[in-house]
């Protein structure tokens, strides 16, 4: 969660309008870096929060689902980094409107219901 925070700040002073540090005057550059900026924080998250709890992020844990491998074992952090990649292709998020969005298809995992075993 802080390492969130410090990425969300670093967005808003730098990547909201880099225009106002004199780092760059043409448009198409700005938008190129706040892209950039964009998809280097979305890979982070993904990676890090997929990768060190096994598939699950905050989206997940509320859910209650986790992302697995299609043989039904935990996401290791080589697969949390392909779908974290795999989500900054242009309109990914449209694919999901076809069954299974591409960075379940492309890495071959799948999002499910978590199981919760008994507390007693």
């Amino acid at each position: 969660m802080i390492a969130g925070f410090f990425i969300g700040l670093v967005i808003v002073l730098i990547g909201n309008n880099p225009n106002d540090f004199g780092v760059f005057t043409n448009p198409f550059y700005s938008w190129l870096f706040n892209y950039c900026v964009g998809s280097v924080c979305l890979v982070l998250y993904y990676t890090i929060s997929e990768g060190a709890s096994g598939g699950r992020t905050l989206g997940k844990l509320i859910t209650k689902t986790e992302a697995i491998r299609e043989d039904g074992s935990r996401l290791t952090y080589r697969d949390a980094f392909r779908r974290s990649l795999c989500r900054i292709v242009p309109l990914e998020p449209f694919s999901a409107l076809s069954g299974s969005p591409w960075h379940d298809r492309w890495t071959r995992t799948i999002v499910v219901k978590r199981k919760f075993e008994s507390a007693m």
